[in-house]
């Protein structure tokens, strides 16, 4: 009895043992570098031997390529998923730093969307490199700041206009609308030109057309039929995670939304994660700048901006550093 009783006790060990070894491990998030030395310039070639001057906004195009505004050298610059850099357009050498590239947005038929800094109309790069102007009325009308740009799955182009204090919509023949904003900066939720922004930063469009907009210290949530609500945040400035308005954020450049609409943003020197719910965490990063891969706990930023992609399959991210850094989740 004794015998079959510790028989027992052996299998139900090994049992356990299997079946905590078994076990699915957590997913651990990491940071590289993707190109760039840190060091300012203009340098095509691969990974570490690219050199960038002041990188803004990013995006992706169907193939997995990632094309970043480099402001200081007035070019976009594109970067395959091995890391080659190459340049894709070339609007000169801004004169001053009022000047030069910012947002960028690829539309579905691998149209380059591009807003300069400053105020004017906004550009476009056909998939052939050649620069124009977009078509019909969006080729007149002057956008007051545009730090951001989005398209959505059907070429409708949206326009976070940053001293505008509101959103536009343009829609493939060019047609211009105004989606939510008074044009007075407030911070008031409403229904189209009733809402109020303090000052639209970044921009993201998920797949069912809802537009996510960081504004101020709060990002905000547009339905397509224009309805605005703050989903996180508060008027107080920091970097405390939490649900809702009991996160608080602090310097936001940029802005991306995964198929599941997670957001992915840019603050500051981290990256931040909001669920649907509006529950904000610290994906990677931390309050002191710096340049450090491995593991996201402990990997540093020099101040992130531009961000496209998500964890799953390749987050990017423009870091102030003069890099481009890839974040994944797996």
């Amino acid at each position: 009895m004794k015998k079959r009783y510790l028989l027992v006790l052996l299998l139900t060990a090994a049992c356990t043992q299997k079946s905590s070894d078994d076990s699915p491990e957590p997913p651990q998030t990491t940071v590289t570098t993707l190109a760039g030395d840190g060091e300012a310039g203009l340098v095509d070639g691969s990974g570490p031997t690219a050199r960038f001057d002041y990188l803004w906004g990013a995006t992706l195009d169907a193939q997995g390529n990632v094309y970043v505004a480099d402001h200081g050298n007035g070019r976009i610059r594109r970067i395959t998923p091995a890391g080659q850099v190459s340049t894709y357009a070339d609007f000169g050498r801004p004169a001053n730093f009022a000047e030069g590239p910012v947002g960028v947005a690829m539309s579905p038929k691998g149209v380059l969307y591009v807003s300069m800094e400053g105020q004017g109309p906004l550009l476009q790069v056909s998939a052939s490199g050649v620069v124009s102007d977009l078509p019909g009325e969006a080729a007149n009308t002057s956008f007051r700041y545009v730090r951001s740009l989005a398209t959505d799955a059907q070429g409708n182009l949206y326009v976070a206009e940053l001293l505008g204090a509101k959103i536009d919509k343009i829609d493939p023949a060019g047609n211009v609308t105004v989606l939510a904003g008074s044009g007075v900066a407030d911070h008031v939720d409403g229904l189209g030109t009733q809402a109020q922004f303090w000052g639209p930063s970044a921009i993201a469009v998920d797949k069912q057309g809802t537009v996510y907009v960081a504004d101020g210290s709060c990002i905000r949530r547009i339905t397509p039929a224009g309805q605005v609500t703050t989903i996180a945040g508060s008027s107080t400035i920091g970097e405390a995670d939490g649900n809702g308005t009991a996160a608080q954020f602090d310097t936001m450049y940029g802005l991306t939304v995964d198929a599941n609409g997670i957001l992915y943003l840019s603050d500051r020197s981290t990256v931040r994660r909001i669920t649907p719910a509006g529950e904000v965490t610290t994906l990677a990063g931390g309050p002191l700048g710096g340049h450090a891969d491995g593991p996201a706990s402990s990997a540093l930023f020099g101040g992130t901006c531009g961000i496209t992609g998500d964890p799953a399959t390749g987050l990017y991210v423009c870091d102030f550093g003069n890099y481009v850094r890839k974040v994944v989740t797996k």
